[in-house]
């Protein structure tokens, strides 16, 4: 099978980026898809708080999806339901997948977006001690199991984390009737955003233990104990801070990871450390030409209005590629690299591509590492000061986005720029 346009995933990324692509005119596009519907992790996100930017309306995770799916055209779209994309051949641009509609088969594409979103690390990705019984799951598994097939995973429940998944469940759990005794979260602040910190615990007066961990699991067939110790400002456990908690149920919500497990691992694609996710350009593409990220692959967003903004450069750039397939001058291409300080934990994008730049200013998105009262932001090419923006109460669970002007940046052909705090 031939395609131009292949997407591996249907979650909010793959719609929006298909959504685009359409619009710059490709046609013959597929999407291998791995559960039964599109939507992706929407489609158990049934709170609000969806569409703010790009619908001007506060919606459901399943009327996001649906309002996307709606604008799509699939008379010119194949989606494979119930199929898995299993391995790139990057040299012959072949995808092999299989699945019930198509048994095993070679898909050549000419542009392929990733669009696989992130996965959630496990208790056994965490080395804590005692038994593995059943009641211990992720956040995002327990959130599934609430509302898309209506059990209730506990009636007494700890929740180890703050990322978003770990907030929104504890919210449904206590609409949900469950006793959810209380959060606890490694870091000395909550690591999902600020806002869902207050709607999801604080407003319900949930107790969160910052600055402690589990140190022990008890139970035979079904948890029944956990030991918490409070740890120092070394992450050290403190001698005799321990205490017990009973329990039935204990969910995980960490970390939240980029899949790319399919993209990872090859001489083509460099993944950055940082993200886990490829190195991009403003485009989202990749290192390896016409291969695209989309949404969460780049990193884990706390909006998903924002992947569907990404997606705009995505569709453009992919539109450009399939037309020139086969003249390809990637190499011509000129890029300035973004450095950043030891300040933060990652930039995407890692490089801004100066040959295709099809908006005016560049966004680029930044996470802290440690809060800050007041700081300014810098941004230096070559010794020049092209942005500077004061912020008050920079926190790592904010994803903090600024905008550099194109005229800024074109006279460069290539180098880097510099991004950097200041303290005030």
């Amino acid at each position: 099978m031939k395609v131009d346009l292949l997407v591996i995933g249907g979650g909010a990324g793959a719609l929006s980026s298909v959504y685009e692509a359409q619009n710059g005119g490709i046609k013959n596009i597929v999407i291998i898809e791995k559960t039964e519907s599109l939507g992706g992790i929407l489609n158990q996100c049934i709170h609000n708080g969806f569409g703010s930017l790009i619908f001007k309306k506060d919606l459901t995770g399943p009327e996001y999806a649906k309002k996307i799916i709606e604008k799509i055209d699939f008379s010119c779209v194949k989606v494979y339901f119930n199929t898995t994309a299993v391995k790139i051949n990057f040299e012959k641009r072949l995808v092999y997948v299989v699945g019930p509609g198509l048994g095993f088969k070679k898909i050549f594409f000419k542009a392929l977006f990733v669009a696989t979103g992130c996965y959630e690390k496990s208790i056994g990705s965490f080395n804590i001690p005692g038994t593995r019984p059943a009641g211990i799951m992720t956040a995002g598994t327990a959130q599934r199991f609430i509302n898309c097939y209506g059990h209730l995973p506990g009636k007494n429940v700890v929740i180890f984390g703050t990322n978003i998944a770990g907030l929104t469940v504890a919210r449904r759990l206590i609409l949900e009737k469950a006793n959810v005794l209380c959060v606890i979260e490694p870091n000395t602040c909550c690591t999902g955003p600020l806002k869902d910190e207050y709607l999801c615990i604080k407003d319900y007066n949930t107790p969160v233990f910052y600055s402690h961990t589990i140190t022990n699991i008890f139970g035979k067939e079904r948890i029944e104990k956990i030991e918490v110790s409070k740890l120092n400002n070394k992450n050290e456990i403190v001698k005799g801070s321990n205490f017990s908690l009973d329990l039935d149920t204990l969910l995980v919500a960490l970390d939240l990871v980029p899949e790319n497990e399919i993209i990872s691992n090859n001489n083509f694609i460099e993944i950055d450390a940082n993200t886990q996710g490829p190195i991009v350009d403003q485009n989202m593409e990749t290192t390896f030409p016409g291969v695209y990220v989309c949404g969460n692959n780049v990193y884990v967003h706390d909006m998903v209005d924002i992947i569907a903004n990404d997606a705009k450069n995505i569709g453009i750039s992919a539109k450009k590629f399939i037309e020139h397939f086969g003249n390809e001058v990637s190499n011509k291409k000129k890029f300035l690299k973004i450095k950043i300080s030891k300040d933060f934990d990652f930039v995407v994008p890692q490089r801004i591509n100066l040959t295709e730049c099809h908006e005016d200013f560049f966004e680029i998105y930044l996470k802290l590492k440690e809060s800050h009262k007041k700081v300014k932001l810098m941004v230096d090419a070559s010794g020049n000061i092209i942005f500077e923006k004061v912020i008050n109460n920079m926190v790592p669970s904010k994803i903090e986005k600024i905008l550099i002007n194109k005229k800024n940046l074109v006279k460069f052909n290539s180098g880097e720029i510099f991004t950097y705090l200041q303290l005030t």
